[in-house]
C-alpha cells in the first residue's frame, strides 16, 4: 500500500499524468479504506509509471547502440586509414618507437574494441602493423634477394608489402567474428563475395567508367604538374626512364596493378563497408559514404595526391561502392579499379 501511495504521489507532482479526482492528502497516512477506495487509480498510475520506465529504458539503449556503435566504426576506419598513409608511403621511415606505438596505435584502438558495438574495425591496424613488420626479422642478405614490390622499396604495396598484411588480417578477423564455428579456412566471408558473374552490359559500363577515370587523371596530372606522392611507385618510374620498358614488366605492372586492385577493393569496400552494416547498423548508402570518405583520405599521399586527390578518390569510392551493390559483390570493382592502376 505504501509502495502504491508513494509512486501515485511521484507521478503527480513530477507532471506525468492528470491529478487524481480525489487526491491523497500529502500529510495523512491514508488508511486502509483510502486505500481500497483509490486502489484501481493507483494501479493505473503504477502501470503509467512502468510504461514511463519501459520508455526511458528504450531511449537509453537506443542512444548506446546507435550513435556510440557507428562513431566508434567511423572512427576506427578514419584512423586506420590516416595511419596506412603514413606508413604505407613512406617506406624508409624509421620504425615508431615501441611506447609511441603503443599510445598511439594500439591503446586506444583496443579500447575502443572493447566498447560497443566491438567492432572487429578497430583492430585491423594494430594486427596489421604487427604483421607488416616481418621485414625487421630478416637479415638484409636475405631481404636483397627478395622483390622489391614485396619489401617496399618500390611497388603500390608499402612497407612489409603492408596491403596485403590488411587483407590478411581482415580476413582472420573476419573469420574469427562472422564464419560459423570460428573457421579461418573454409569459405570467403561475406565481406570479400565477389558476386556473379557480371553481363555484357556490366563489363562496358566499367571499361567506360575507366576510361573517364584515366582521362581525369591524365588532366588532374597536368594541371597541377604532378605525378602523385606515392614512394614506392615513384622508385618504379624512376627505374624505367630513359628506357624501353620489357614485355615481362608491362606483365608485372598489371600483376601489380590487378593485386593493388584487389587489396584496396577488399579494406574498403569490403571489410569497411561491411562492418559499417553489420556493427554500425548503417543503411548501405551511408556505409558507402563512410567508405568513400575514408578512402579519400588515405590518398592524400597517394595518386591523386593533396586535397583535390582526397576529393577526387572520394567519388571514385562512391562509384566503386554503387558498383558493389549493383553487382552485389567485389568482381566489378576489382576489374574496374584494376584498370584504372
Amino acid at each position: 500500500p505504501y509502495m502504491y501511495y508513494t509512486l501515485d504521489l511521484y507521478l503527480r507532482y513530477t507532471g506525468n499524468g492528470p491529478r487524481p479526482p480525489s487526491p491523497i492528502h500529502l500529510h495523512a497516512i491514508p488508511s486502509s479504506r483510502t486505500l481500497h477506495h483509490h486502489q484501481p487509480w493507483l494501479h493505473f498510475r503504477f502501470a503509467q509509471l512502468r510504461e514511463l520506465a519501459r520508455r526511458k529504458s528504450y531511449s537509453s539503449a537506443t542512444a548506446m547502440n546507435t550513435i556510440p556503435p557507428s562513431l566508434s566504426v567511423c572512427f576506427a576506419a578514419l584512423y586506420h586509414h590516416i595511419d596506412l598513409n603514413s606508413l604505407a608511403l613512406k617506406t624508409r621511415r624509421p620504425i615508431t618507437p615501441v611506447p609511441n606505438a603503443v599510445l598511439f596505435d594500439f591503446v586506444p584502438l583496443v579500447a575502443l574494441y572493447l566498447s560497443p558495438p566491438n567492432s572487429i574495425a578497430a583492430l585491423l591496424r594494430p594486427c596489421s602493423k604487427l604483421l607488416r613488420q616481418w621485414p625487421k626479422l630478416m637479415s638484409k642478405s636475405a631481404l636483397g634477394k627478395l622483390p622489391k614490390w614485396l619489401t617496399g622499396e618500390a611497388g603500390p604495396y608499402g612497407y612489409g608489402c603492408g596491403k596485403f598484411c590488411e587483407v590478411i588480417c581482415a580476413y582472420i578477423l573476419l573469420s574469427i567474428r562472422y564464419q560459423p564455428d570460428n573457421k579461418i579456412f573454409g569459405s570467403l566471408p561475406r565481406a570479400f563475395d565477389l558476386g556473379p558473374m557480371p553481363g555484357h552490359n556490366a563489363v562496358l559500363l566499367v571499361v567506360v567508367l575507366s576510361v573517364g577515370v584515366n582521362m581525369v587523371l591524365s588532366l588532374w596530372s597536368y594541371m597541377t604538374r604532378s605525378k602523385g606522392n606515392h614512394a614506392g611507385v615513384d622508385a618504379m618510374v624512376k627505374n624505367s626512364i630513359g628506357r624501353q620498358i620489357s614485355t615481362a614488366e608491362h606483365i608485372q605492372l598489371a600483376c601489380l596493378a590487378f593485386g593493388n586492385a584487389i587489396c584496396e577493393e577488399a579494406v574498403s569496400r569490403g571489410f569497411f563497408y561491411f562492418e559499417f552494416v553489420e556493427s554500425a547498423r548503417l543503411s548501405p548508402n551511408v556505409a558507402n559514404l563512410g567508405q568513400a570518405v575514408a578512402f579519400g583520405i588515405w590518398h592524400y599521399n597517394g595518386i591523386p595526391s593533396g586535397f583535390t586527390g582526397v576529393g577526387l578518390t572520394f567519388v571514385y569510392g562512391l562509384m566503386m561502392g554503387v558498383l558493389r551493390e549493383y553487382c552485389g559483390g567485389l568482381l566489378l570493382p576489382i576489374l574496374a579499379h584494376t584498370i584504372a592502376e
